[in-house]
């Protein structure tokens, strides 16, 4: 499960159609406007001048907030070393024209994984779309899970960098049904957690549902501290208690 700050979905949502627009540009208007009227109140400048520039200043605040990029970007690009993303039982990789022509990532999700990431039939098609072309998944930070030798996916990484927090990055993880329980999932978090402090970035957030011991454990054994119970809403439209980690890169 990856943490995804309640702001940013906001921000999307607004973004997703021209009424999340149109209110956003009243909102932060008005607010403007009303910031105008006070600074008027207390100063004794015309309230016509001073609505007019709290009003401008309001809509050009909108314009910055809905108009910037929220989708996070992937960590390991094209140009990422993954040859020492590897333990003795996994390694990490790029998805491939083989995996996609397979459905191999498609395989890996289940009535399990679905439940956990509160995904719906919807976003699972829409994931499906995605790995089918390889460099999307790159791009959006989606690395494969394989064996040490073979080329199966038992898994999925999502490591990205979100435009809001630049030094930091965010972990998604699932494993597919025949991987899970056999302590694989904190494995895979110290070797994103390599291609993280590579990248210069500081620290990894990382959470999922306050009942989903197994990845709670995980997250510890990596090494990563609970941090907060903030609830979480997920893409299908449930509100849980949820629980988040952060891993810190090591001091020299």
């Amino acid at each position: 499960m990856r943490s995804s700050p309640s702001g940013s979905t906001v921000i999307r949502r607004a973004q997703a159609s021209p009424t999340g627009w149109l209110l956003a540009f009243v909102g932060f208007g008005a607010i403007g406007a009303a910031v105008g009227l006070v600074v008027a109140w207390a100063s004794g400048w015309p309230s016509s001048l001073t609505l007019a520039i709290g009003a401008a200043i309001g809509l050009l605040l909108a314009w910055r907030t809905i108009a910037r990029p929220t989708r996070p970007l992937g960590i390991a690009t094209s140009s990422t070393d993954l040859s020492r993303c590897t333990t003795d039982r996994i390694r990490l990789r790029r998805f491939t024209a083989e995996d996609a022509r397979a459905e191999a990532m498609v395989e890996t999700i289940d009535a399990e994984v679905t439940d956990s990431m509160g995904w719906s039939p919807a976003d699972v098609a829409s994931i499906a779309a995605t790995a089918s072309d390889p460099e999307r998944l790159e791009a959006q930070g989606y690395l494969a899970i394989g064996p040490a030798e073979g080329d199966e996916v038992l898994g999925v990484v999502s490591l990205t960098r979100p435009p809001q927090t630049p030094g930091a990055a965010w972990l998604g993880l699932w494993l597919g049904e025949s991987a899970r329980g056999h302590g694989l999932a904190s494995e895979a978090i110290d070797l994103a957690a390599q291609l993280v402090w590579s990248a210069g970035l500081g620290s990894i957030t990382m959470g999922t549902t306050s009942t989903n011991e197994a990845m709670k454990r995980s997250f510890t054994r990596a090494g990563a501290r609970l941090f907060d119970t903030t609830p979480h809403l997920l893409p299908d439209g449930r509100t849980v208690d949820s629980v988040w980690f952060r891993l810190d890169r090591p001091t020299a």
